[in-house]
């Protein structure tokens, strides 16, 4: 069989992790290692940034906000996850549980932020109800509840994918065996969940920690490593080399928790398949409890998503409650709104279709090109390490390197730095995916006289389609989402939504900023039922 198909998908792989990921990223290395104006090596970008104690300050809060969220989201997403698992709730309730809890997949981060103003602060919708208002959403407390609302649907996802795989069966035997209902709990499933819970405190952690969303909305005076980059690099006296050095200072503890999550991954208890399905036995103190964290990831998601859908469609929030569409036609009759909204759209759908490709290539070189061990985990290697490198700063490292090119402040950019910047999970979905299907397809292909290309077409892709859509279907709301790359590279023609909703946040926009993030919401609801559907279809 001829190796010339595998080794031009290894070339596009390669060239492309090359050119936007090693190139950008090693040029903000460099960056931060020349002088403070710029001119020659040394270490003066370094002792200018750490000047003033400003940046370690940043680090410690972000450190803190960040270690606080994943403390609450690991152990709430491993409780979510067993509640919809393991309980004999109605199975309404358990499906309402695991819409609710990954619902916040589906706005971007900037947004929670402004709904816990707009529900929390001191004329919230919650505050009004109460009152009172519960805790100062400025600072510290309004970054953990923002962090744990973008977290917790991925430490949710990662324990729940985990305990389907969990073997119930040995609960049972141990309970026969004498063993108390704890002691049986500790042994058949906190102990063999425990590397995914690890893996989903270092994940919500790092997660946390490189968002600038959040920061953006509810930091007020707790500065973040996030925030303090993104004003070093645009606010009104950039600074380019001292923000190359906080990049790396962002970068560094990133690539530290992609490798301890890869490890997480080998020390991790394996399972063949599926467990087979077994009904919980009866008990009714842990169906209450599982009810009680439940309701409580619900009540949460319900009132910021609802302060989200209700603020726009009053005249004045909350001094004039009467309802209008004022606000949403003054969206739709600005043509700078309706640019973003275009723009948005046309990234999303072309960083679906790029990133599903260069996925899918990527994936047929490493599983089923039949190229050498050593080029398959050189382009498995390139593939995965977009996963260590912050959007924040992959988008910094665009505008280093592409600023005065033709492809500077262009959508085209847009959606490369996006693709770049979500191709490591897409891989891994595909790489996982084709590993599944039969391994002489291609064999069989040679004999009858198709190349290789030809049994990728005709016999590989229809047979994988349910896992390209589900990919298209990762990069496309992911996209749609993103903030904290996209501000770096998108210009003022080229602005997508989450770009302009930070924009939209210095002139007090917030009516234009809710009904924005509506709109995100609803064409993500609409792009990710669409695929599921295209995936049932394919499936029969």
């Amino acid at each position: 069989m001829s190796n010339r198909g595998p080794w031009a998908a290894f070339g596009l792989v390669a060239a492309m992790v090359a050119l936007f990921l090693a190139l950008p990223v090693g040029v903000v290395a460099v960056r931060s290692l020349m002088g403070a104006a710029g001119q020659g090596a040394g270490f003066g970008a370094w002792v200018a940034a750490f000047e003033g104690g400003a940046l370690t300050k940043a680090l410690l809060n972000s450190v803190l906000a960040a270690g606080l969220a994943a403390a609450i989201a690991a152990p709430m997403g491993f409780l979510l996850a067993y509640a919809t698992r393991c309980s004999r709730l109605p199975g309404w309730f358990r499906a309402t549980v695991s819409a609710l809890t990954t619902l916040p997949m589906l706005l971007p981060t900037i947004t929670y932020g402004f709904a816990i103003v707009y529900a929390l602060g001191r004329q919230g919708l919650v505050t009004r109800l109460l009152g009172w208002q519960p805790f100062d959403i400025y600072g510290l407390g309004g970054l953990t509840l923002g962090y744990v609302v973008y977290v917790l649907p991925t430490a949710f996802l990662l324990i729940r994918n985990a305990l389907d795989y969990v073997d119930r069966r040995y609960g049972v035997v141990a309970r026969l065996m004498g063993d108390s209902p704890w002691r049986a709990f500790r042994t058949t499933l906190l102990r063999p969940l425990a590397g995914p819970i690890a893996a989903a405190f270092v994940q919500s952690f790092f997660l946390a920690f490189t968002d600038f969303g959040v920061p953006a909305s509810v930091g007020g005076a707790y500065k973040t490593v996030a925030g303090l980059l993104y004003e070093r690099m645009l606010g009104s006296l950039p600074d380019f080399g001292v923000g190359a050095v906080i990049a790396v200072c962002m970068l560094l503890p990133s690539v530290f928790g992609f490798l301890l999550l890869r490890r997480l991954e080998r020390a991790e208890v394996r399972y063949d398949k599926p467990a087979d399905e077994l009904p919980p036995t009866p008990c009714l103190v842990r169906d209450l409890l599982c009810a009680a964290i439940g309701l409580l990831s619900c009540l949460l998601t319900a009132i910021l998503f609802c302060t989200v859908a209700l603020v726009p469609f009053v005249e004045a929030w909350p001094y004039a409650m009467a309802p209008t569409l004022t606000h949403v036609r003054a969206v739709f009759d600005d043509p700078g709104l309706r640019l973003v909204c275009g723009n948005s759209l046309l990234a999303a759908l072309g960083t679906a279709v790029l990133c599903t490709l260069l996925a899918y290539a990527a994936a047929l070189a490493t599983v089923r090109g039949g190229l050498p061990r050593a080029a398959k985990n050189l382009i498995g290697a390139a593939a995965t390490v977009s996963g260590c490198v912050p959007g924040m700063v992959l988008g910094i490292a665009f505008l280093l390197v592409f600023s005065g090119t033709p492809l500077s402040h262009t959508l085209a950019l847009v959606i490369l730095c996006n693709t770049l910047h979500f191709l490591c999970a897409p891989y891994l979905m595909m790489k996982s995916a084709l590993e599944k299907l039969n391994a002489r397809w291609e064999t069989t292909g040679m004999l009858m006289g198709d190349t290789w290309l030809h049994t990728v077409l005709r016999v590989v892709t229809p047979n994988a389609r349910g896992a390209l859509i589900a990919v298209f279907a990762y990069c496309f709301v992911n996209a749609m989402v993103t903030v904290s790359a996209v501000i770096f590279v998108a210009g003022a023609r080229t602005a997508v939504i989450t770009s302009k909703i930070k924009e939209l946040q210095h002139f007090a926009r917030f009516d234009d900023i809710f009904v924005l993030s509506l709109l995100i919401l609803i064409v993500n609801l609409l792009a990710t039922a669409l695929c599921r559907l295209a995936t049932r279809r394919a499936a029969h």
